[in-house]
């Protein structure tokens, strides 16, 4: 594949990503629109602030400075606009175009007519219109030739999808080629109708009038969805023309009509458009017959010669001449070298561009316009998107932003092909995140990086990452990943490297919730007034973890590592904790037949301060994932932790703070906030909690009656409760 299609592909996967991902993201997480979806916000920013049209051109100006004539680059460009399937976001370019060039017009000599054509609704209206008019058509010719009931002798059968919220790619709002086949096809056979079913008589002459009038309204439908004469067409027999013919004459047509001088940009596009779309190929019936148009008198006489053996007069080879003479009287007499441009190319005649000699050529030296400056792009961009989140999430969010917008103005730093690699932010929750496009997804990539200064080698690091990728595989396999925990798409092999690719969230975890709560306790003489935890968000952070666990037992996994730094939440509009998502299956446990063996078999695991007893003793059960949900939610509860652990200063340090872990006795909930005692259901929480952190892993409840008991017990808080805020102190 030819770089530069490649670095496009790459961009308008981007772009479709940016499209549909929001959707998908909003879907996955089962709590509707509650949830603030930061990619759709993202959708906007960069929607608002980067046009595809105009990357486009940007990329344009870039090759003509290294060589490409001006009009092979407003060649491809007219194709891309035509083809591009969301023609508001080429109308917008044309607009921003407009304001660019102002009274100098470079590129909106090809463009400038399609600022004034129908928008994405209209366009729609008119296809599903002329949808249902091919049922018709294939009914009345059915009848017509007496076929029999169910023959399709016009194609009519294809699948539109239904619009929903954003875009839907093979809608009629934005359909892709399969379905614009459908009416190509349909054109093809009511062309073979025409040269077969149509040659004699009277009520003939008056069928050929019918089916030539409904094959130039698909022509033009074709046309506007940038369908060119050879491709509506398609591979012909030498000695058939008459399709490319009838394409060509319609086309030549509406340019002869339009003919002006001088031409604004908005006329000059037209003919542009049409030059643009027509087949030059097939106007020239043997090579022999072909001579540059500038060579006038020489190209007559050879079109006299095409109409000798063809018999049609004027054949589409004079018609193209004495346009050519007639864009050559004109000013400014850019349709005239365009013309040629195209005429030449067609045939094999690539003549070198010299100084002078095409339109454009003086001003193609310097631009004068800038059409897309990425870092003033990039700085107004980052701003908006700061202003949507939180100081953390907003500065993740901008992160995010640079490297797509740095992706999408320079699809060459884009690596990778089964997964796009963006690039590190260094703001995430998990640290320093390196992020890619996976399947329609933004992911995290999680890489086997050895740290500075250790001696493990990176085949183990490797080893650790597959073991990880199992595990966690395993806890989301099925027909849908568990909303509570982080979504796992599996290891991914890019560039000699393997990564394992997990759901990416721009979000917090737990454990800076945590953080702001204790600030608030130290600030307000014990009373969190700062934390903005309602009761309700208390609600949802149980429940949630509880339902995490729940599945993991389902799955026989324990996790291992249970803390607030591995659980990320996601909040609403309202900036309220909305959703949790359990992370992070590096040290996980797998149960189940076909998982791996425990990689950590002779290590204890985990972080201390969540660590059950039991874990000490390399014991670890479903309960010890309990126990340090338990923790988490003490902490929560209390801002304080049942056993505080200092970090250890050396090795006999660390045995004597796991000695305090298995054998010290563990803080109870109520004392550490005496205000849970004031409310039954609070005091009621605060005991099923104390419950998890039992010392004896036997005597903790199962998970399954916990959960019951928590909802149960949380069902009897009334509704109006949970917008009250947490409360903390004596």
């Amino acid at each position: 594949m030819e770089k530069p299609r490649q670095d496009q592909e790459v961009r308008e996967r981007l772009f479709r990503v940016l499209r549909e991902f929001p959707v998908l993201y909003r879907a996955r997480q089962g709590v509707g629109t509650r949830l603030l979806n930061p990619f759709q916000s993202l959708q906007h920013v960069v929607n608002t602030h980067v046009n595809p049209l105009i990357l486009y051109i940007n990329d344009l100006v870039e090759d003509i400075k290294s060589g490409t004539p001006y009009l092979e680059a407003l060649e491809r460009l007219v194709l891309f606009a035509l083809r591009y399937p969301y023609r508001d976001r080429v109308k917008e370019a044309v607009d921003q175009l407009a304001s660019i060039e102002g009274d100098r017009p470079y590129f909106m000599w090809g463009l400038a007519h399609l600022g004034e054509s129908e928008d994405v609704n209209s366009r729609a209206v008119r296809l599903r219109e002329f949808h249902r008019r091919l049922h018709l058509m294939n009914n009345y010719y059915r009848e017509r030739f007496k076929m029999e009931e169910g023959t399709d002798l016009i194609p009519w059968r294809a699948s539109f999808r239904p619009q929903a919220d954003g875009v839907t790619e093979g809608s009629y709002e934005f359909p892709t080629r399969r379905e614009l086949e459908t009416f190509r096809n349909a054109f093809l056979c009511l062309g073979d109708i025409s040269a077969t079913r149509c040659k004699e008589g009277w009520a003939r002459r008056s069928l050929k009038a019918r089916v030539q009038g409904e094959m130039e309204e698909l022509a033009r439908l074709l046309f506007d969805y940038g369908y060119t004469v050879q491709e509506i067409c398609g591979r012909l027999r030498k000695d058939d023309f008459s399709l490319p013919e009838f394409l060509n004459g319609l086309l030549l047509a509406d340019l002869e009509k339009n003919l002006v001088s001088p031409m604004d940009p908005a006329v000059a596009s037209k003919h542009i458009l049409g030059l643009t779309l027509l087949d030059f190929v097939s106007v020239v019936p043997f090579r022999t017959f072909y001579c540059r148009l500038s060579r006038t008198k020489e190209a007559m006489e050879m079109a006299k010669e095409v109409e000798k053996k063809s018999g049609v007069r004027p054949s589409p080879y004079r018609r193209i001449l004495q346009l050519f003479q007639a864009y050559r009287e004109t000013q400014p007499p850019l349709a005239a070298y365009y013309l040629e441009h195209r005429f030449s190319r067609s045939h094999g005649d690539y003549f070198p561009v010299k100084s002078g000699e095409h339109f454009g050529v003086d001003i193609t030296r310097k631009f004068f316009f800038k059409y897309f400056d990425r870092r003033a792009v990039q700085e107004e961009a980052v701003q908006a998107a700061k202003r949507l989140y939180s100081s953390k999430t907003s500065q993740e969010v901008a992160e995010l932003l640079q490297l797509l917008l740095c992706a999408l103005s320079r699809p060459e730093t884009v690596r990778g092909r089964q997964v796009h690699i963006l690039g590190h932010i260094r703001s995430g929750a998990m640290g320093r995140v390196l992020l890619g496009v996976y399947r329609a997804e933004i992911v995290a990539l999680k890489e086997a990086v050895v740290p500075p200064g250790s001696s493990m080698p990176l085949s183990e690091k490797v080893r650790q990452l597959e073991y990880e990728g199992r595990i966690h595989g395993h806890v989301q396999s099925g027909d849908k990943q568990h909303e509570n925990i982080v979504e796992c798409f599996g290891i991914v092999e890019e560039e000699g490297h393997r990564y394992l690719a997990i759901g990416y969230h721009p979000a917090e975890t737990l454990g800076s919730l945590i953080r702001r709560i204790q600030d608030g306790l130290a600030r307000h003489a014990g009373k969190a007034r700062g934390s903005f935890l309602t009761l309700g968000e208390f609600g949802v952070i149980g429940s949630q973890m509880l339902s995490a666990l729940n599945h993991l037992r389902s799955r026989q996994v324990i996790h291992r590592d249970l803390k607030p730094a591995n659980l990320l939440y996601l909040v609403d509009e309202r900036g309220r904790v909305s959703l949790i998502k359990l992370i992070d299956f590096g040290v996980a446990l797998g149960l189940a037949e076909g998982l791996p063996k425990d990689m950590f078999r002779r290590q204890i695991v985990g972080t201390m301060a969540y660590m059950a007893p039991e874990v000490v003793m390399a014991q670890s059960s479903y309960a010890s994932d309990l126990y340090s949900a338990g923790v988490i939610l003490y902490q929560v509860m209390s801002g304080r932790l049942p056993l505080e652990l200092a970090r250890p200063k050396n090795r006999e340090d660390l045995k004597l703070q796991l000695k305090r872990v298995v054998a010290e006795k563990r803080g109870s909930l109520l004392e550490a906030n005496p205000s849970l005692g004031k409310n039954p259901v609070l005091k009621e929480l605060a005991q099923l909690v104390q419950s998890m952190i039992r010392m004896d892993p036997t005597t903790r409840p199962p998970v399954d009656f916990l959960t019951r008991d928590w909802e149960e017990a949380w069902c009897r808080l009334p509704p109006e409760y949970l917008e009250k805020p947490f409360p903390y102190g004596s």
